[in-house]
């Protein structure tokens, strides 16, 4: 910025006053050159100021692209007049009070001697001789900082105190060699505990331990590690570790002639070559070192290596355990012995043949005559069951059938009793008396026993008894029942004449039957008489029956 003040008056010297426009503009030469900057006023000017003004030159146009080490002219032009002449050349003051500028630069990026400065970008020191000199007009307090180096945080990381102390945060790379007029003696005020390590700070006694699980890890640029040749160890920028410079499958071995580590093959791979010496180990006899060599089994294997522990067996004799990991032979024993338990061991004995004494016997079902302690007879109280294997029956006549009744019952048939299948059962029970298969039957019919399936009976066409009994009960049957109010009345006849044995089929009932006793003789002749009650002769009799049940 350039201030520029000036005073407007006419021809004749007379002050203007009033609103003016004034346009500046800088050129490189006195006359014609080239116009390197214009800026345009406006300005007021009152009757007291006597045509005076004062404009600030830059501050609406930059002059920050205008190189003031080159002779410069201004001229100005007002209100649309033509450029006064001759142009000003623009030159510093011959005196300043304070300039804020100096060569384009603010004074607030100089460095002052006088007070606290900041300086934030490079400083170097290219001087020959002692380039930085650190000394207080007077001596500050003790352990006052003279010298000091933060990181961005604001933590010292190293620093120099006016007695001559120094500390380093970081690490401490020397170079060259430490000399001093003591390097012994002092006190060391505290000891923490860096990575890795547990315990710290230690300020008066302590132990510093490894952390559990981290292991110690070392670089090559942490610490300086004095090798020497032989010693098996390589300290490069990977860190510290073993050579590894050996082949395959090699080893580090010791050479206690050399006092070297060294890389050698594995003396226990199989590299061929001759074997030079057998050692016989535990349990084995024999080996030597040259020529041929015998190993053999010194004392039988024992059961803990896989063997028995045992030098030899006869023929017959059992390997038994008689102890924890010890295996015994048993002898073999004599014809007909037996093996035996004898206090927890296997033994060979005679066979006893089981002998010894009852001392109670208990009757069971069926059975009578027990319990019985010293001396008795057991006898069967019933008949054996089926379910037992017996027939249930106390005795048998001769000529009687065994018939089953189920899966536990079995019953005897006199001899001469009819028979017939009756449920897949063979029954003495229903003796047939005859029937009508066709016709329907009304009023009054008879059923032959033994006669034919279609005859109505009367005496001379019924069919003899072919042995004399007894029979206890009448069971009559029809195919339809019926209906309601209607019925049939059965009655056992014998040689054509009515009997006791009597019962009727009613209503939607399909049979009846009666209780009392009829005697026949052989040749005797029986059948059944049925007689019509109501309207019973609307039913179909298609196989009209009836059967005796004797007892």
């Amino acid at each position: 910025l350039i201030t520029y003040q000036g005073r407007l008056s006419e021809a004749t010297g007379t002050p203007l006053t009033g609103t003016h426009t004034i346009v500046f503009r800088l050129y490189d030469a006195e006359q014609g050159g080239n116009k390197l900057w214009e800026e345009t006023h406006t300005i007021t000017v009152a009757r007291e100021d006597n045509g005076i003004f004062s404009v600030v030159l830059g501050s609406l146009t930059s002059l920050s692209e205008l190189n003031f080490n080159q002779p410069l002219w201004l001229t100005m032009a007002v209100d649309g007049d033509s450029e006064m002449t001759p142009r000003q050349r623009v030159t510093s003051a011959g005196y300043a009070i304070n300039a804020d500028t100096l060569d384009a630069m603010d004074s607030q990026q100089f460095v002052r001697s006088d007070a606290a400065s900041t300086v934030t970008g490079e400083l170097t020191l290219s001087r020959s001789g002692r380039a930085l000199l650190v000394k207080p007009s007077a001596d500050p307090t003790a352990n006052t900082k003279v010298l000091e180096v933060q990181n961005a945080a604001g933590t010292s990381t190293f620093n120099v105190d006016v007695e001559g102390d120094a500390a380093v945060a970081g690490n401490l790379t020397v170079t060259g060699t430490i000399t001093g007029a003591s390097l012994t003696g002092g006190t060391v005020t505290s000891v923490d505990s860096g990575a890795g390590l547990t315990g710290g700070p230690v300020t008066t006694s302590g132990t510093l331990a490894v952390g559990a699980g981290t292991g110690i890890q070392v670089n090559a640029d942490d610490i300086a590690v004095k090798l020497t040749s032989g010693s098996g160890l390589l300290a490069d920028s990977s860190g510290l570790s073993l050579l590894r410079s050996c082949a395959d499958n090699q080893l580090l071995k010791w050479n206690a002639t050399t006092s070297v580590w060294a890389c050698q093959d594995d003396a226990d791979t199989n590299a061929g070559g001759d074997i030079t010496g057998v050692i016989a180990g535990t349990g084995l006899s024999g080996g030597g070192s040259s020529g041929d060599v015998t190993v053999s089994l010194s004392t039988p294997v024992s059961v803990a290596n896989g063997g028995t522990g045992l030098s030899s067996v006869a023929a017959g004799d059992l390997l038994y355990a008689s102890a924890a990991n010890t295996l015994s032979a048993l002898t073999k024993g004599t014809d007909g012995q037996v093996l035996k338990l004898v206090s927890g061991l296997p033994a060979w004995g005679a066979d006893s043949g089981g002998d010894g004494t009852v001392t109670s016997i208990t009757a069971g079902t069926g059975l009578s005559g027990g319990t019985i302690t010293t001396s008795g007879t057991i006898s069967l109280s019933t008949p054996v069951s089926v379910a037992n294997g017996g027939t249930g029956a106390m005795s048998l006549a001769a000529g009687q059938l065994l018939t089953g009744q189920g899966a536990s019952a079995v019953t005897t048939t006199a001899v001469g009793a009819g028979l017939q299948i009756a449920g897949g059962q063979l029954s003495v029970k229903c003796m047939p008396i005859g029937g009508a298969a066709v016709d329907s039957k009304d009023k009054t019919f008879e059923l032959a026993m033994f006669g034919g399936i279609s005859t109505d009976g009367t005496a001379d066409e019924l069919s003899p008894i072919p042995a004399a009994g007894t029979l206890t009960s009448l069971s009559a049957y029809v195919n339809d029942s019926p209906g309601s109010g209607d019925s049939w009345t059965v009655t056992v006849r014998k040689n054509d004449a009515n009997t006791s044995l009597s019962c009727t089929i009613s209503g939607s009932s399909k049979s009846c039957s009666a209780t009392g006793s009829v005697s026949v003789s052989a040749g005797d002749r029986l059948g059944a008489r049925f007689v019509e009650g109501g309207s019973a002769d609307q039913t179909d009799g298609s196989g009209w029956s009836a059967c005796f049940i004797p007892d």
